[in-house]
């Protein structure tokens, strides 16, 4: 368990999975998945409790396409609408 001025997050299960649960406004905790991730820990594929919410983080400015391209074939498998993701 973690604690800021901002947050409140637990672990959403056993901690050998990449399951967080993050609480922001008091009682009412979200989901925060992490369904992939590279060897170094530069990248990583993280999902809401649904198919509503997908997020690729990256340490680096750039993500290299071998590893968007994998990381979107699974996010599709999985059943997310990758057409719809916003890049920024």
């Amino acid at each position: 368990m973690e604690t800021s001025n901002r947050h409140h997050q637990i672990w959403g299960g056993p901690q050998d999975v990449g399951m967080l649960m993050v609480s922001y406004f008091g009682p009412f905790y979200l989901s925060y998945n992490v369904l992939a991730i590279d060897a170094d820990y530069r990248y990583a594929l993280v999902s809401g409790s649904g198919l509503d919410y997908l997020w690729i983080l990256s340490r680096e400015m750039t993500i290299p396409d071998d590893i968007k391209s994998r990381f979107l074939s699974l996010a599709w498998k999985t059943g997310f609408k990758v057409e719809e993701l916003e890049w920024v």
